[in-house]
C-alpha cells in the first residue's frame, strides 16, 4: 500500500482518486508522518453493501457485530444490578442498625 500525506492529497485529489477506481490501488493516508486513514476502493471496505441501504438491514459482519456489542451490555447490566442489589441491601441493613 502507498503512504501519502495529507497535504501531498490536497494536491493531488483527482490523480489519487483515479487510481484506487481505475487500477483499484490502495493508500495509507499519514499526519505528520502517522498512519491516520486508509483509502481503498469500495468494494474493499469492510461494511460495505452494494446497492441503496435500506433501513434494517445489515451485513452479516455488521449483524454478528451487533449481537457480540448486545451480549457484553447485557453482561454489564446483569453485574450493575448485582451490585445495586449488594449497596441496596447494605443501606438497608445500615438504617436498620441506626
Amino acid at each position: 500500500m502507498t503512504e501519502i500525506s495529507v497535504q501531498e492529497l490536497r494536491t493531488r485529489t483527482a490523480e489519487v482518486v483515479q487510481s484506487v477506481r481505475a487500477r483499484a490501488a490502495r493508500y495509507i493516508i499519514t499526519y505528520r508522518g502517522k498512519p491516520v486513514a486508509q483509502l481503498v476502493p469500495l468494494e474493499e471496505a469492510r461494511f460495505f453493501r452494494p446497492g441503496p441501504f435500506r433501513a434494517g438491514e445489515a451485513s452479516l459482519d455488521q449483524q454478528e457485530h451487533a449481537a457480540h456489542a448486545l451480549t457484553e451490555i447485557q453482561a454489564i447490566r446483569h453485574k450493575l444490578s448485582g451490585w445495586l442489589a449488594d449497596l441496596t441491601q447494605s443501606v438497608v441493613a445500615s438504617h436498620q442498625e441506626g
